[in-house]
């Protein structure tokens, strides 16, 4: 479990984290620390997309992610429950 966030150890990581009331960004720096293949791949993903980020986290683009967040978390729980669905 320690090396290999799979899909059951993430789901358990997050459930203990928000019952911790644990700081999402500890939660995303376990993740990408864990040395995974999967965390390694976004890892690269935010340093290859650093701009955007940096777009996304000025005060504009932290208002427009404040703006949209319920909308793209209920888009995020509509995704996973039709994916749950090919399963």
């Amino acid at each position: 479990m320690a090396n290999m966030p799979a899909p059951y150890t993430v789901a358990v990581k997050t459930r203990e984290a928000i019952l911790r009331n644990q700081r999402p960004r500890m939660l995303l720096f376990d993740f990408l620390s864990s040395g995974s293949k999967e965390a390694n791949v976004i890892a690269n993903w935010l340093i290859d997309y650093k701009e955007a980020i940096k777009i996304l986290t000025s005060k504009e683009g932290r208002a427009y992610l404040h703006y949209w967040l319920d909308d793209t978390l209920n888009y995020l729980q509509k995704y996973a429950n039709e994916a749950q669905k090919t399963w």
